[in-house]
């Protein structure tokens, strides 16, 4: 009896250290998220302007948000039968683009590029309470545009220029600016052009002279670039080196 009466205390201090420990949530009383919260999804087809499937082109979600400024969120590649699968978008506006820059349809989210095809409208979709929207279409920008193969040589050792860079614009729009480094790897260029749109070039590099297309030409010969869709040009450009 006299053991009982030495651990009673201990007892009364577990038990109340019981009634006081607040108990384990079950399962259900765990907060949860909605299904679907940030985890929509925008799903379809990217085609040619003839209704044609285009694999391997590239399709991104841009974004309406508070600041008027559209934001890329995310980017995928269409598989084998050009379609695609945009997911965990955020409620919210967006804008459907796509484009497949070896094929000739460039990305329209460089002024360089959108100038020219300022009639071309993408699809306009709303995602609402986490709800997936299917059976989205989207056209490639066309028509194709022209593609400048560019090599860039010292004029006089004739060996490649690792370090050139080519400048492009609109003639007589200098917003439209486009910069590009070699992007192939023997150092040279591959660009799309705008079709039919006459177009500024220069290729500069550190330590040589500036080399203009419509200045520079054989025989002070002065010329505009222009280019047909779906049709290349190759430009062989000899800069000086700086005296």
């Amino acid at each position: 009896m006299r053991k009982l009466l030495l651990l009673s205390p201990l007892l009364a201090i577990i038990f109340l250290s019981l009634i006081n420990t607040p108990a384990s949530k079950t399962s259900s009383q765990l907060t949860t998220q909605p299904i679907g919260k940030n985890s929509a999804a925008i799903k379809g087809i990217v085609t040619t302007s003839g209704g044609e499937p285009v694999s391997k082109a590239m399709v991104s979600a841009s974004r309406l948000g508070s600041s008027e400024m559209r934001t890329r969120r995310n980017a995928v590649t269409t598989d084998d039968q050009g379609r695609f699968s945009l997911s965990n978008l955020p409620d919210g506006e967006y804008t459907i683009r796509a484009y497949k820059e070896e094929d000739g349809y460039p990305d329209l989210t460089f002024s360089f590029y959108s100038e020219a095809y300022n009639a071309v409208h993408w699809p306009q979709i709303t995602i609402v309470n986490g709800t997936t929207v299917e059976d989205v279409i989207v056209h490639l920008a066309g028509p194709k545009g022209g593609r400048l193969l560019i090599t860039v040589v010292d004029a006089e050792t004739n060996k490649k220029i690792r370090e050139a860079q080519v400048s492009l614009t609109h003639a007589g729009n200098p917003k439209t600016l486009l910069i590009s480094g070699a992007n192939r790897s023997d150092y040279s260029f591959n660009l799309l052009v705008p079709p039919d749109v006459v177009v500024d070039l220069k290729v500069s590099a550190p330590g040589y002279r500036v080399w203009h297309y419509n200045a520079d030409r054989p025989g002070g010969e002065t010329k505009t670039l222009r280019l047909a869709p779906d049709t290349t040009k190759e430009l062989n450009v000899s800069l000086q080196p700086q005296k």
